[in-house]
């Protein structure tokens, strides 16, 4: 009896080929693969939830001025530029091809 054996259920060891150690042993690593894949994308939509994090300044008195536009590249409404902000995450839009001037999810 190996160490797996003593590991695994007995239900789990009829499905395992005994005979091919090195196959056990990829499926082994395929699955503790997954496993912390998915952890890391649970961790990941957790974080995206919004919240100031741990060690992050809370919001500042002028949030206008920590606003970074980037061009939206989804359709806007009436031939406008759409624009979204990196750092809070707004969306404006401008007749224009220039960034907005103020940012009205923290006014």
């Amino acid at each position: 009896m190996t160490d797996l054996d003593a590991i695994l259920p007995p239900w789990l060891r009829e499905y395992l080929p005994q005979d091919h150690p090195f196959l056990v042993a990829g499926l082994t690593v395929l699955a503790v693969f997954l496993w912390l894949r998915i952890g890391a994308l649970l961790v990941g939509l957790a974080r995206s939830r919004g919240g100031p994090r741990v060690g992050e300044s809370p919001a500042p008195d002028n949030p206008t001025g920590d606003c970074i536009w980037e061009p939206d590249a989804r359709p806007a409404p009436w031939g406008r530029a759409r624009w979204r902000c990196a750092a809070c995450g707004g969306v404006e839009f401008t007749e224009g091809a220039h960034p907005p001037q103020y940012c009205m999810r923290n006014p």
